[in-house]
């Protein structure tokens, strides 16, 4: 009977310690608003339809984490939307091999599960996916359009996507209104 009291007091313990060096989960919360696709629309030089391609700059090792990414990945750009972007296209973030569509309903009201997490972006793009990125000039370098929790980064089909079709709609119209 000692024996196994002292048995459960060691696991009691080691249970300790692992949880007290456990990180927990943290999900991301902003002050205010999360920024509508007329908003992102309004604040984006250029929003294209691109496909991630490879590493421009791989990772220094095989952690990933929720925020800025080091490594950067080119994009094969397939359908611009508005503004005329670079040729090459590079942006911070991680190779993914597994799909992350929005689980809301269009118009996202917020970004991607892998975005819902840590930094507030997300950071990770399956390789070979297609995704709808709004884009503008920070510094002299295309990037995402900041804004936490946002829908600036959304896989999409490679054909008869909902969200591309709305988001195109809204810049189609945004043109008709006029200057934006």
């Amino acid at each position: 009977m000692e024996g196994h009291a002292i048995r459960s007091r060691a696991a009691l313990i080691v249970v300790l310690v692992l949880l007290q060096q456990a990180s927990p989960a943290v999900a991301c919360k902003v002050a205010g608003e999360i920024e509508s696709a007329v908003t992102l629309i309004s604040r984006a030089e250029f929003i294209v339809v691109a496909e991630a391609q490879r590493y421009a700059k791989p990772p220094d090792s095989d952690v990933v984490t929720t925020g800025p990414a080091a490594s950067t990945i080119t994009f094969r750009i397939v359908d611009v939307l508005k503004g005329e972007p670079p040729k090459v296209l590079v942006l911070h973030g991680f190779l993914g091999e597994r799909d992350d569509f929005n689980d809301q309903p269009v118009p996202y009201p917020m970004v991607r599960r892998n975005g819902r997490r840590g930094s507030c972006f997300a950071n990770t793009y399956g390789r070979g996916r297609t995704f709808l990125l709004f884009l503008a000039t920070r510094d002299g370098v295309v990037d995402l359009v900041p804004s936490p929790l946002a829908s600036v980064n959304e896989q999409v089909l490679k054909d008869g996507d909902p969200w591309v079709a709305y988001v195109r709609k809204l810049v189609v119209d945004r043109r008709g209104a006029g200057p934006s």
